[in-house]
């Protein structure tokens, strides 16, 4: 990398909406963005870089020096060449007529250190013909150099945190999905997008300014590696089997996606809550626990059926002229007075919603239609929510269980703590009382 030291005037130039425009240190004199602060075009040293996204901000194209590189999804094309695509442990290459696996070797934080493939399918990886590339980093993501730096084949610019090196004309960024990042800087080109979010950091800082623990995946937020949630972002979305999505909330007609066959799926998610009692000011400004605290599990189970004109259960859409989908939620809710004694009864609520559509053919192709089928609400019905009790030792949700037994020793430690912290504030303005005496006195003898 060829890295230039700017002596002259200003070394970086922004736009009315942080994104950068100019860096002297690497001759970039101009960059262009869309609406959604993605660069289009990048000059340096007269020479152009293009971008091209859709609508989402989903890089499809990137062209510079009369190469032009496709992003087809997972699948990598150079001037209409397949280079690779992605599999759960690497990538793919052709070779020929042939396809190669490269295995890859990550660390911690998702940073590629190690390709690989066994090419002559012996079983054994030899060092110097089979180690496709080597790579280790700095904490913020430089690359190191001089040593290890032999390459067999293709160079493979996906690298820290996985992500793609743009290093034509000396640019040397990572394109992380919604921003561009600088590893020699440890700062992104442009201002986060959920920057009020956290108004604590500087919308450029990468990862918290601690790349030991977080990684920023998609440039929206930093996180813990690995992530313990479902990521979504531009590069692909997470769904559940099928969704219902209203397009005329109140009208005449509801749309919807339609699944292929009859399906279901659970879900389960846990809060917990806290109410402080208004009026105990002393008791908020200490820390003392919440007066009122609740922890809750809600499971919900959602299932469908498809039903031909005789009122006949049938497998698919392709036969059936209705379709209903049928939604329970149950929540329990296990309460803890002043954060430190269980109720023994714990409340059990569910409710169950029902709709009912009308199974058409349609030529619309601008909804979500699967088959050349359409869905047309035909009734809705939600429920009174019931509601039981039941003993807390005879509860048979043990994870639900074991989290309010264990709010409650949490609870118990912080008074404990609290309740160490006023005694040592006590002891300590005793002190600070018998000096301001003595200081008194010494004032008094004076005269």
């Amino acid at each position: 990398m060829v890295f230039l030291c700017n002596t002259v005037g200003n070394d970086f130039e922004y736009d009315v909406n942080g994104n950068m425009k100019t860096d002297a240190n690497k001759n970039i004199t101009n960059i262009q963005y869309n609406f959604l602060n993605l660069p289009t075009q990048v000059t340096i040293n007269g020479q152009h870089i293009m971008y091209t996204y859709d609508a989402t901000g989903t890089k499809l194209r990137k062209t510079v020096n009369g190469v032009t590189t496709d992003y087809a999804t997972n699948f990598i094309y150079e001037n209409n060449v397949l280079q690779f695509f992605n599999q759960p442990e690497g990538y793919v290459e052709p070779s020929g007529s042939n396809f190669n696996y490269v295995y890859q070797y990550k660390d911690h934080l998702g940073n590629i250190r190690l390709s690989y493939s066994d090419k002559n399918n012996d079983g054994v990886i030899t060092a110097s013909t089979e180690i496709k590339e080597e790579n280790n980093y700095y904490s913020f993501g430089l690359k190191h150099k001089g040593y290890n730096a032999n390459i067999n084949g293709r160079h493979h610019k996906y690298m820290f945190g996985g992500k793609e090196q743009q290093d034509e004309l000396g640019l040397n960024w990572y394109d992380i999905t919604a921003r561009n990042y600088d590893p020699a800087l440890g700062r992104w080109m442009n201002l986060d997008p959920l920057a009020e979010k956290m108004r604590r950091h500087s919308p450029y800082n990468y990862a918290f300014d601690n790349p030991i623990f977080f990684i920023d995946y998609d440039g929206m937020a930093p996180m813990a590696w690995p992530p313990t949630k479902k990521i979504l972002s531009r590069e692909g979305m997470v769904r559940e089997p099928f969704r219902l999505t209203s397009y005329f909330a109140g009208g005449v007609r509801n749309f919807a996606t339609v699944p292929t066959s009859n399906q279901s799926f659970t879900n389960t998610t846990s809060v917990t809550s806290a109410m402080v009692a208004m009026g105990d000011k002393l008791s908020n400004l200490l820390g003392f626990p919440a007066q009122t605290m609740s922890v809750s599990n809600t499971t919900t189970t959602v299932s469908s059926q498809f039903f031909d004109s005789e009122g006949n259960k049938v497998d698919a859409i392709d036969s059936a002229s209705s379709f209903t989908a049928t939604t329970t939620s149950t929540t329990t809710t296990v309460n803890i007075d002043g954060g430190v004694k269980i109720n023994d009864n714990v409340e059990v609520s569910t409710t169950t919603s029902t709709s009912a559509f009308k199974v058409v053919n349609t030529s619309s192709d601008w909804n979500e239609l699967i088959n050349g089928k359409e869905l047309i609400n035909t009734s809705s019905k939600t429920s009174t929510p019931s509601l039981k009790t039941i003993n807390f030792d005879k509860l048979g949700n043990t994870k639900l269980k074991s989290t309010a037994l264990a709010e409650v020793k949490s609870n118990a430690i912080n008074r404990n703590m609290v309740q160490k912290k006023i005694e040592a504030d006590a002891i300590r303005q005793q002190f600070e009382n018998i000096e301001l005496m003595k200081n008194q006195d010494k004032r008094d003898n004076q005269y």
